[in-house]
């Protein structure tokens, strides 16, 4: 039986990616799992400037995958990058009452939590160096 806050999120997700919000070419894609394993999760990311501007998802799995994946994108949309930094999982897991049988969703999106801080970290480093360098 699901929760409430996990059943809310899963009838009725907020950031499913429809592909109407603008060219999928106009996003930073991330993938974690297969559907193969009965997982799958697809982060589409659109920043301006130092902010992530929209967060989307499409997922393949369980209840639970589909309702954190809304609400990871619920907390990072409209952020700053760098609340990349220092994000932690454990508050989504919190408030969804993730159970132990469904921990693997979390690990799945540790894994795009660390693709996309080495993303926008990379992103940043190469900035930084072309706007200090020399002409």
């Amino acid at each position: 039986m699901l929760n409430k806050e996990i059943a809310r999120r899963f009838h009725a997700p907020a950031f499913v990616f429809t592909g109407n919000d603008v060219a999928r070419d106009s996003y930073l894609v991330f993938e974690a799992g297969s559907a193969a394993q009965g997982a799958l999760v697809t982060l589409f990311v659109q920043h301006h400037e130092s902010r992530l501007q929209q967060v989307r998802f499409r997922a393949y799995g369980s209840p639970t995958l589909i309702a954190f994946a809304d609400a990871f994108c619920e907390a990072l949309e409209g952020a700053p990058v760098s609340i990349l930094d220092d994000f932690q999982l454990v508050s989504i897991q919190q408030q969804l009452e993730v159970p132990n049988t469904e921990i693997h969703v979390v690990m799945l999106f540790g894994e795009i939590l660390q693709n996309l801080h080495q993303k926008y970290t990379t992103a940043a480093i190469a900035d930084h160096k072309a706007s200090h360098s020399t002409p």
